[in-house]
């Protein structure tokens, strides 16, 4: 297939969405700071856009997606409830922040694919997405350091 490689890196980046997704709906499910909870929440219904743009892409493309891995979203669901009930919400930003760490490497992974005009131009306003949600979580987590 003429897309392959493209398809294939747009399918690892819809996985990085949905457990990016699982992870901020847990983190909002749990965070009992209402400015928390609206952050988390804002950001996963982000990443479910993201996820939905790129099966969009993928169809584009000629390719299918697949279904969600549901195992590892589990996992990552757990991870959170783990994270909350041992170490609060200082560990839950920080875990979230190395969500986003992960899913910025992963876009710039995807930048070294070469990628259709339309394709890469569609993932470079997702990577700009997870900066700013990036930079909200290390303001936050410096916030909560200096209170």
């Amino acid at each position: 297939m003429k897309n392959g490689p493209v398809i294939s890196t747009l399918i690892d980046l819809i996985q990085i969405s949905w457990n990016g997704e699982v992870f901020l709906r847990t983190a909002a499910e749990a965070a009992g700071d209402p400015e928390l909870h609206r952050f988390f929440a804002e950001y996963a219904d982000v990443r479910a856009a993201s996820a939905a743009e790129l099966e969009r892409e993928i169809a584009r493309l000629g390719g299918a997606p697949g279904p969600p891995d549901t195992a590892a979203s589990r996992r990552v669901s757990g991870t959170v409830k783990v994270a909350l009930a041992s170490a609060g919400l200082d560990r839950l930003l920080e875990m979230a922040e190395m969500g986003e760490d992960a899913a910025e490497r992963a876009y710039e992974k995807a930048f070294q694919t070469c990628l259709p005009t339309e394709t890469r131009g569609m993932l470079e306003r997702q990577y700009h997405l997870i900066r700013r949600a990036h930079d909200h979580l290390r303001g936050l987590r410096h916030g909560r350091r200096a209170a």
